[in-house]
């Protein structure tokens, strides 16, 4: 609706109010049966006030000849009996506004709702019969703030730059350094990207695969999956992840929709995908017999390249592909390895399922900065206390959790990790407080559709203070978060409305 409908609906409301206006306020309470807090109005928070009495200070009124009257400028109120109160009073023809407020809104709140008002009514007698949603009520300077130095986040980095060429730079940099623990199984950055390497070679020569090209992975936890994720990477191709513990009908769903070129699997699972008509590998068998031929060339990755396609839930109830590129990953890794202050030696956990985008940032964030990737097994990652343990014995300094799953964690049993990290869902105040007293907690927030992460917030004060909520934090390098309406206007700090990124 527009602003003079709004005023006309306003008007007609009022009048109608009138007529009940001597309806005892008690009894409308206790009729309406609502439920009764002493330190808060039954009914409404917010007052407006309209002052428009024709009374000339200094000349008297009718009925008031013979007295002086002027406006006292000492009388203060400095009290407020709602949250919000609204003065208007009406003065040679302009009104002038009083606003109190209580301690529930700060100073910064209230002169931001005056500016705000002030601007809203301007738009609305400019333009009375605009749509309300679309009346501005940002001043210039705000919107400057909110447009610019709130997202001023651009930082340069090479745009050549793909996740394969940057883990092959970490290569060159440390090749004797662990890159991969599973169990008492352990690979060196050189090992790695050979046996990768290996892989890929054998992908393009007996498979053909092309650039953005898919090839579907449903493997167990373990170093089988990291030299898979690499090698089809390196051949040009796009993984899909497939997650072995899935239902049979997503699994099937998933290898028909997206289509694969090829799907890498294990014994295991064979009998699983005996439905499926399509080339299949099984690495734990099929791995040494392979000849590493190199007179195939690995192709050259470009930033624009098909990196994986992970399946989310969906809004239809369907599962729904989103598809990622090189040059996006590069972005979010490079900037939490920023954040997160990784460095070469360090030892990272691997947690995530790989039909979750966190794994993406897991591996590549370790394997681009010369880090040891630990990768926890199925057995231990479902039980507290053994991941607990698993964390302890192996000294590792990050690691990134559920906040549903730390909920099940007593921080104290991990006090000798450095660096925690939760996404997914809405962080804990208590935990993250909790948290401080042995290292840096990091709140991460992101949609699968914004490449892994979007935003990140380093929690350096206990939250209580700082609400109920933990904040998601500043959006990372190259990034725009801005919070709009329902008519896609641009809303102030402190309105609630729709993240788009």
């Amino acid at each position: 609706d527009s602003y003079r409908k709004l005023l006309g609906l306003t008007r007609e409301v009022t009048l109608g109010g009138y007529e009940h206006q001597l309806y005892p306020f008690d009894e409308l309470v206790d009729e309406l049966n609502l439920q009764r807090d002493m330190s808060r109005n039954p009914l409404f928070d917010v007052q407006v006030i309209l002052q428009n009495a024709e009374v000339d200070s200094g000349t008297g009124g009718e009925g008031l000849k013979g007295l002086a009257i002027k406006d006292y400028a000492n009388l203060k109120t400095e009290t407020s009996v709602f949250d919000l109160v609204f003065s208007f009073i009406e003065r040679e023809g302009c009104f002038n506004l009083s606003l109190r407020y209580s301690d529930v809104y700060s100073k910064r709140i209230a002169e931001q709702l005056s500016v705000h008002l002030e601007k809203l009514l301007l738009s609305a007698v400019s333009s009375p019969d605009t749509g309300l949603n679309k009346l501005d009520l940002l001043g210039s300077a705000e919107r400057l703030q909110l447009l610019e130095e709130f997202n001023s986040t651009t930082v340069a980095y090479s745009e050549e730059s793909t996740v394969v060429s940057l883990f092959e730079s970490q290569v060159l940099a440390t090749p004797e350094a662990v890159a991969v623990v599973y169990g008492d199984r352990s690979l060196s950055y050189r090992e790695l990207n050979e046996a990768s390497n290996r892989l890929a070679h054998y992908l393009l020569r007996t498979y053909d695969i092309q650039s953005d090209d898919l090839v579907g992975i449903l493997l167990e936890r373990g170093e089988w999956m990291i030299i898979s994720i690499l090698a089809v990477l390196k051949a040009g191709g796009a993984y899909v992840p497939i997650d072995p513990d899935y239902p049979q009908a997503r699994k099937s769903f998933i290898i028909e929709d997206s289509s694969i070129k090829v799907l890498l699997t294990q014994t295991d699972y064979l009998f699983d995908v005996d439905y499926y008509q399509g080339s299949v590998f099984a690495i734990d068998v099929q791995f040494d017999s392979i000849i590493d031929d190199q007179s195939f060339i690995l192709p050259v990755v470009v930033p624009s390249s098909l990196a994986y396609v992970i399946y989310t839930s969906g809004s239809t109830g369907h599962p729904k592909g989103v598809l990622i590129e090189h040059k996006s990953i590069v972005n979010t890794i490079l900037a939490q390895q920023k954040v997160f202050d990784v460095q070469a030696g360090e030892r990272d956990l691997q947690f995530a399922s790989l039909s979750f985008d966190a794994s993406v940032s897991e591996i590549f964030v370790a394997l681009i900065s010369g880090a040891a990737l630990y990768i926890i097994t199925e057995v231990a990652k479902k039980d507290p206390l053994l991941l607990a343990s698993y964390i302890v014995e192996n000294e590792i300094s990050l690691a990134t959790i559920p906040p549903a799953y730390l909920k099940l964690l007593d921080v104290e049993k991990i006090k000798t990790l450095k660096k925690l990290v939760t996404a997914g869902e809405s962080a804990i105040a208590e935990k993250a407080s909790a948290f401080l007293n042995y290292g840096n907690y990091y709140n991460a927030y992101g949609p699968t559709e914004s490449s892994i992460c979007a935003s990140v917030y380093q929690v350096e004060n206990e939250v209580n203070t700082l609400g109920l909520n933990v904040p998601i934090g500043k959006p990372i390098w190259n990034t725009g978060i801005y919070i709009l309406g329902s008519g896609d206007e641009l809303l102030p700090v402190g309105v609630a409305g729709e993240i788009c990124i």
